[in-house]
């Protein structure tokens, strides 16, 4: 936390806080520990004692964020509130930003693990308070890799403008990084774009105004590589393969028909938490009809902010109209 409180009730900023004072937490008025050394921003701590406003033990990362994102919106705003307690909530956003034109904006920076359960509650709570909120995520537990995780798309917004996108805090770099157009394909790695900016102006622009970016096409190479994964898969037998191989013996369906229909090489929605050709080949063979929640609830990702029905929907007409 960057604020505590002097005997006589004077709020003090940790980076102003004088070591031989005394300083004291503006919620829970317990005693506080005054943290300035050379490689971390000045902050203050609690004393081994739990406080339902603040929460113990934050890295230098989120430390940094908060500074970041505390510059990153008051250059446009007029009034930004770091910490602020919400009563109502018993919660405490890492910013709120009073907005005249629009709902105050509750901004949160995430760089520890949440869970789905956490998220969603703190999100509802928000809403029922009638802010807009938005989270931030820290590049150290939140870096994008290969596969999409559930850690990860819990998170994921979508734009009409920019598709499936998260949002990063840069603290090495003192930037906001987007990443968007978010897109699985069939056992290739995630594909999406990044763009940067340490300007909120620029960040608002960013996802109102149309420009026309793509996601690399799948190239040939690319098919090659699916062909190479399924081939190995057939080899070994196991999992998803062993089950797809067991319907289509019963059902007397030819396998390599199926998999040259089931494999897809268009880009479809990261929601999912295996490959959408699983579902597709076993339709294939046992004649399914689309069960959009039962794909939902076995295939897909749980997401916060987003309804993953509408954007299988989507998937699922792709699939057969390619």
């Amino acid at each position: 936390m960057f604020y505590g409180i002097t005997g006589d009730k004077k709020l003090v900023a940790a980076n102003q806080a004088d070591k031989n004072m005394t300083y004291y937490c503006p919620q829970c008025k317990k005693l506080l520990i005054l943290r300035q050394g050379r490689h971390n921003l000045p902050h203050f701590a609690h004393m081994r004692t739990a406080c339902l406003a603040f929460s113990e033990g934050e890295t230098g990362e989120h430390l940094q964020g908060k500074k970041f994102l505390l510059a990153f919106f008051a250059k446009y705003y007029d009034h930004v509130e770091l910490e602020a307690y919400l009563s109502e909530l018993k919660q405490r956003p890492d910013l709120l930003v009073f907005r005249k034109a629009n709902k105050n904006l509750a901004v949160e920076f995430q760089c520890a693990p949440l869970t789905y359960d956490k998220l969603s509650e703190r999100s509802t709570g928000y809403r029922q308070q009638g802010l807009a909120f938005f989270w931030f995520l820290g590049k150290k537990n939140y870096r994008l890799g290969k596969r999409m995780t559930q850690k990860i798309a819990q998170f994921l917004n979508w734009s009409a403008v920019r598709g499936f996108y998260l949002i990063y805090v840069d603290v090495v770099q003192k930037r906001i990084e987007v990443a968007y157009q978010l897109q699985m394909v069939d056992f290739l790695p995630l594909r999406y774009l990044r763009w940067y900016t340490s300007d909120f102006l620029q960040l608002r622009s960013f996802f109102k105004s149309y420009q026309l970016t793509c996601v690399p096409m799948v190239l040939p190479n690319d098919h090659m590589h699916q062909l190479r994964v399924l081939q190995k898969m057939r080899y070994y037998s196991r999992g998803e393969m062993f089950s797809l191989q067991k319907t289509a013996y019963v059902k007397q369906a030819n396998l390599d028909e199926i998999i040259a229909r089931g494999l897809n090489f268009i880009p479809y929605s990261p929601i999912y938490c295996k490959a959408l050709f699983w579902w597709h080949a076993q339709a294939l063979v046992v004649n399914e009809n689309v069960d959009v929640k039962k794909i939902a609830q076995n295939f897909g990702y749980q997401l916060a902010f987003l309804n993953s029905e509408t954007f299988i929907l989507m998937d699922i007409c792709r699939l057969f109209l390619k």
